[in-house]
């Protein structure tokens, strides 16, 4: 807990073992972003990325493929710097308005976000690719770690054809093993997803990833003086990891007690086909069940949620189902939600109305409810 919440220096910036911010960065510290272990607060409107909200680049070539990372930037548009130093980039976001409508003749006003690169020195180049992504939950993360691979499959296997989803396969150097985190479903582990926060968002080498994220053509970033040999000591990372394998997934009592009031809303929820991906429970190894609503597969969501060109084109783009549990703690205190990969649903009501591809049909459905239905679902979802 205690690293989880430690804010870093750079180097040189102090006694103790929490020195190496950087050079260039997002964040300072883990709790920065994943606020009391808690998904990002995101953005509440037009204007510059707060640090929970991150721009992960790629690099479209001219033949249409796609790589990870760009020879600018690495593989994320840092957008803060330690003195010395200048940020990779500003970035700005603006929303417009898009009109939803239900065949019921009920309306939704959607948020359509656009981003601006500001560059030091130019324009932001023609082949970047930009690749929003909102800070998740860390709560209950070592669970998922815990879902045999073979049952991740095998449901994979029964899910209807129109919607099956496709396992995230991660080449590593203890060989291929299955995707479970980050929006893509890019990291195997807990480890993973920790050491490479703490590399691209916070500039900290680590055990699992001895350089910071700078540019291939950044030699004064390779240069920067280093906090240590990693920055993250075997030991502060290994507790970090731990540490969030280890702390359980909060729901509120108050959330318990409502949820007892919408017995009928879990069978809705599976009747209109919201649970061929958003499985409410997954077996875990040595026993017991899951209930994070999610397939841990990826599926084709639409064009309206893919990844992005400079250009505005959309990328072919698929999403690990993101686990639902948590929405209740998500809205403690009456936070603001800011739901998908972006941000850029501020309600559960408009995630679903964003949902195109494999998820359109359940879309749909949830669509064509009762208008009392529908409210009666989203508000027990609220309550996982």
């Amino acid at each position: 807990h205690a690293v989880f919440n430690t804010s870093w220096l750079p180097a040189g910036g102090g006694p103790g073992r929490r020195s190496g911010l950087g050079p260039v960065f997002d964040a300072a510290s883990c709790d920065a972003c994943h606020n009391s272990r808690r998904r990002g607060r995101g953005p509440l409107g037009d204007g510059p990325l707060p640090p929970d909200l991150v721009l992960q680049v790629a690099t479209r070539h001219a033949d249409g493929t796609v790589t990870p990372g760009h020879v600018r930037f690495g593989r994320l548009l840092n957008t803060a710097a330690i003195a010395g130093f200048a940020p990779e980039a500003q970035v700005e976001v603006r929303y417009a308005a898009r009109p939803y409508r239900r065949p019921d003749g009920s309306t939704l006003s959607l948020h359509v976000p656009t981003y601006a690169v500001r560059m030091p020195a130019g324009e932001a180049p023609p082949d970047l690719v930009l690749m929003p992504r909102m800070a998740p939950a860390v709560l209950g993360s070592g669970l998922l770690e815990r879902v045999p691979e073979a049952a991740v499959l095998a449901l994979a296997a029964r899910q209807p054809a129109a919607v099956r989803g496709t396992p995230a396969w991660v080449d590593t150097p203890q060989g291929r093993r299955l995707g479970r985190f980050g929006w893509q479903a890019s990291q195997p582990d807990v480890a993973g997803q920790t050491a490479s926060a703490f590399a691209r968002e916070m500039g900290l080498t680590n055990p699992l990833l001895a350089g910071d994220d700078c540019a291939p053509d950044d030699a004064a970033c390779r240069a920067a003086p280093q906090g240590g040999t990693p920055e993250v000591a075997a030991d502060l990372f290994a507790a970090v990891v731990a540490f969030q394998q280890s702390e359980a997934m909060r729901r509120t009592p108050q959330a318990v007690a409502r949820a007892a009031r919408l017995p009928d809303a879990p069978r809705l929820f599976a009747r209109i086909g919201c649970a061929d991906c958003h499985r409410p429970r997954l077996p875990l190894a040595g026993g017991g069940t899951l209930p994070a609503y999610t397939d841990l597969l990826l599926h084709d969501l639409g064009p309206d949620l893919a990844d992005r060109d400079a250009a505005g084109r959309p990328l072919p783009s698929r999403w690990r189902t993101a686990p639902l549990w948590g929405m209740s703690t998500a809205l403690e205190g009456q936070r603001p939600l800011r739901l998908l990969h972006d941000g850029r649903a501020r309600s559960l009501e408009e995630a679903i109305a964003w949902h195109g591809g494999q998820a359109a049909a359940a879309r749909a459905r949830f669509d064509a409810l009762p208008a009392a239905q529908r409210q009666r679902l989203l508000h027990w979802l609220q309550t996982l």
